[in-house]
């Protein structure tokens, strides 16, 4: 039989509880771990930014130094498990900060997260020259179909040559120069 785990409850001083901590008994157990996963998310998403751009987010100089911290362990190899405490740790300071200030951080978070519209359309320029090498006319003819203002000889000129580059396993020029014809394409 597996042994139980208890929870130590604080208790009240004088008998009335804090609000947060009388809220926190009431909540079902997966209003908790709702709350558990959004905290865990925040700090993740939290340490995929760059500490500049943490700089407008009302973090406490606590926060920030445990983010920097995280920031130095998640980029080191074999500490997993102290990578994962540090989470924990993060998100648990997290729980001591207002639920404004929690949710002002979580806007601030999301709002520059993602890609910017040059690198998603740099990422489809690279589909496409993934796609060009790929099927070759068949791709050129779509494209075309898009952008009819694009130079069909060139391109397949080019993919040619890239083809060739990588059967002969020289460096890929024409690779390079095929993604730079289809940045003129799509005009990024």
């Amino acid at each position: 039989m597996a042994k139980k785990q208890f929870q130590w409850v604080r208790d009240a001083e004088d008998g009335a509880g804090d609000e947060e901590t009388e809220s926190t008994r009431t909540a079902s157990r997966s209003a908790r771990k709702r709350e558990a996963d959004r905290l865990d998310a925040l700090v993740r998403s939290l340490l995929e930014l760059q500490p500049h751009q943490w700089r407008d987010m009302p973090l406490s100089a606590e926060l920030r130094a445990a983010l920097d911290e995280g920031r130095s362990l998640k980029s080191r190899s074999g500490v997993r498990g102290a990578l994962r405490r540090h989470l924990l740790h993060i998100a648990a300071l997290l729980r001591r900060e207002d639920a404004s200030t929690v949710d002002d951080i979580e806007v601030a978070t999301h709002s520059r997260g993602g890609p910017s519209e040059r690198e998603v359309a740099l990422m489809q320029v690279e589909r496409w020259r993934e796609r060009i090498l790929a099927e070759r006319d068949r791709a050129i003819d779509e494209l075309l179909e898009a952008h009819p203002e694009a130079d069909r000889r060139h391109l397949r000129q080019l993919a040619m040559a890239a083809d060739k580059e990588r059967r002969e396993g020289r460096s890929p020029r024409a690779a390079r120069q095929l993604f730079a014809a289809l940045r003129e394409v799509f005009g990024v």
